[in-house]
């Protein structure tokens, strides 16, 4: 597929940027909007370190972020589930 889309990985992290843009609208934590930062910075020369170390960082900073997004939901997702016990057992009461 890169042979016939040399563009391929460009889109994808165009896609990527969607993400990128609501996170940065919430600012809720810091860590992923530096992450996202790092990312775009790294991007610039993520070419020329990996020719050279043959190590791709834009895939380790992918993975930190995408940890710290699920992260994220799961805490959320907690909280509107304790917030609903607690509106069920006040309704029961």
């Amino acid at each position: 597929m890169p042979l016939l889309m040399p563009f391929y990985f460009d889109y994808d992290l165009l896609l990527l940027s969607a993400a990128a843009v609501l996170v940065a609208r919430e600012q809720s934590e810091r860590a992923v909007t530096t992450t996202w930062i790092v990312l775009a910075g790294w991007l610039v020369v993520n070419s020329s370190v990996a020719r050279w170390t043959h190590v791709n960082g834009t895939v380790i900073l992918l993975t930190a972020l995408a940890a710290m997004l699920i992260r994220r939901a799961v805490r959320a997702q907690v909280a509107n589930e304790s917030a609903s016990e607690s509106a069920m057992l006040r309704q029961a009461a």
